[in-house]
């Protein structure tokens, strides 16, 4: 049988990007499998094919003369690293790829459509006022209490994602790499990351982690595009020490935004004893989750640093089990398709690409690529929104 003309330096790359050992390959594979990243000997087509999806990169890959160079972000930002100071997983490299060329094209959509710069992005320095750009964030959103009054606790991160893709950002929404089921995030190892751009800014949350997590990443994100600073994160919720000056920053950008500290002074003595009873009654108030409510009260000295962590396990336990009997309930459920396909895209960008598409501007098949569908997909999107 004809073998594969492939690049053994490709394998070793590829192999080590995703981190598995020579032998795991030689044992799901074939044994001959240290020949081929040894340059001793090829695979068949049908086994380059099968490592390729072993190795989660493109088959093409493996024909390339020369290992392809990936974008990573400059600054990683995190303070957990669970394989080491330098290591991204491949899905967190792959969502890193993924939203920067979506970030490639829509920039040019709307360079090409003539969209002007957007004000905001870098406005502040890592010098300027938490307290100020928090206010800055929260005018521009329009996420003052008054405007809030209409939303639950649940529904605040979609709200606050509909504002800031209403000002211009793309916000990505994914517990997984695109809509692969077998592939899902780390929350322990990301809880987001930020591509500003003038044009087409991004934020990517991470889905996978807790909800109270979730919010607070996407505002934590949000302000890396007001200081114009890109960086993958882990989330600030569950973090009181040991941040950079950025994170620290943004962290309290984050809070100020969500739990404002004037207001919540003025209520903190008005409702019971215990931390849960305050937390419960505020969290009505500020429409966010109570170990949010907790994070804030810790923030400002108003509970110990242990009675913060044993009320935020406390809930992450229980929503834990929550979530553990829901799948157990309904093991083959899920969302809504048409709901969440444009907030895992960000629904700037999914009207972008079938505005393109369905004007002919854009290819079916290269729409496709851009929002992780088949071009069957695609179409019926195209169609239920009317661009088709």
């Amino acid at each position: 049988m004809a073998t594969a003309l492939v690049n053994h330096n490709v394998i070793a790359w590829a192999r080590e990007r995703a981190q598995i050992p020579p032998e795991v390959l030689s044992d799901s594979l074939n044994r001959k499998y240290p020949e081929w990243e040894s340059g001793q000997s090829a695979p068949t087509f049908k086994q380059a094919t099968d490592l390729a999806k072993k190795l989660h990169i493109p088959l093409g890959y493996l024909f390339l003369s020369d290992v392809p160079e990936e974008h990573k972000l400059t600054a990683d930002l995190r303070t957990r690293r669970p394989l080491g100071a330098d290591r991204y997983s491949t899905e967190l490299q792959d969502v890193i790829a993924d939203a920067t060329r979506k970030q490639d094209w829509y920039r040019d959509y709307l360079t090409e459509n003539g969209s002007d710069p957007l004000p905001f992005v870098g406005r502040f320095t890592p010098r300027s006022p938490a307290r100020d750009i928090a206010d800055d964030i929260t005018s521009v959103l329009d996420l003052n209490l008054k405007n809030r009054k209409d939303l639950t606790r649940d529904s605040i991160i979609t709200h606050i994602a509909a504002q800031a893709e209403k000002t211009g950002i793309c916000v990505l929404r994914n517990g997984k790499v695109g809509f692969n089921t077998h592939r899902k995030l780390n929350p322990d190892e990301f809880g987001g990351f930020a591509l500003p751009d003038a044009i087409a800014p991004f934020v990517f949350v991470n889905t996978a982690d807790f909800p109270a997590a979730q919010l607070f990443t996407l505002v934590h994100e949000l302000t890396h595009i007001w200081l114009n600073i890109e960086g993958v994160s882990d989330a600030g919720l569950s973090h009181v020490s040991g941040r950079s000056e950025i994170e620290d920053l943004c962290d309290q950008v984050a809070v100020e935004v969500l739990v404002p500290e004037a207001i919540f002074r003025d209520h903190w003595g008005e409702h019971g004893q215990s931390l849960d009873q305050k937390a419960m009654y505020l969290q009505k108030i500020f429409k966010v989750s109570s170990v949010v409510i907790a994070r804030r009260a810790f923030g400002l000295s108003l509970i110990t640093a242990d009675e913060f962590f044993a009320y935020y396990t406390y809930l992450k336990r229980m929503w834990d089990e929550s979530k553990k009997k829901n799948k157990e309930r309904k093991p083959d459920g899920g969302a809504d398709f048409n709901n969440t396909f444009p907030a895992t895209n960000s629904r700037n960008l999914t009207e972008a690409v079938l505005s393109s598409v369905g004007s002919g501007e854009t290819l079916y098949r290269e729409g496709s690529r851009l929002l992780g569908v088949k071009p069957g997909t695609l179409a019926i999107q195209a169609k239920q929104r009317g661009y088709a």
